[in-house]
């Protein structure tokens, strides 16, 4: 399901502002469009149980997320440690997956945090001291 708003009449046209986009369990293959990230309203993405494959938008980067659910796709290789830039984020789960090699220390950038799930990838090593900054973090 995705939800949308119509934002006030500008010269005649609306502006559709996309808030929020749920797309649990639709069989959705191929990898995540870095082009959502051209949507500035956005707060929400909700991609879990599909077959998405690659890795996490570099583009990405540069949201006002809240929300992130990438949990129960094929998304693959490191932790993307850019992911430490959306520090709007207050629930990010990747679990289930297969990201492998270590939890990016970038990730304790992520203050407004409150949710980190990561299980079930093939992550390596101790996790970064820096996610003792995260002092909102109520679930990893």
């Amino acid at each position: 399901m995705v939800y949308l708003l119509l934002s006030q009449r500008n010269f005649g046209f609306f502006h559709l502002l996309f808030m929020h986009i749920f797309l649990k369990g639709q069989d959705l293959d191929g990898v995540l469009p870095p082009s959502l990230a051209k949507l500035p309203y956005l707060k929400t993405i909700d991609l879990t149980r599909n077959y998405l494959t690659g890795t996490i938008p570099p583009e990405w980067a540069s949201t006002k997320l809240k929300f992130l659910s990438v949990t129960v796709n094929k998304l693959s290789g490191p932790i993307p440690s850019y992911l430490g830039n959306i520090t709007t984020l207050v629930y990010m789960s990747i679990e289930n997956n297969l990201f492998s090699g270590i939890v990016p220390p970038e990730l304790g950038s992520l203050v407004n945090l409150e949710n980190l799930i990561l299980s079930a990838n093939n992550l390596t090593g101790e996790l970064p001291k820096s996610l003792t900054n995260l002092t909102k973090l109520m679930e990893l």
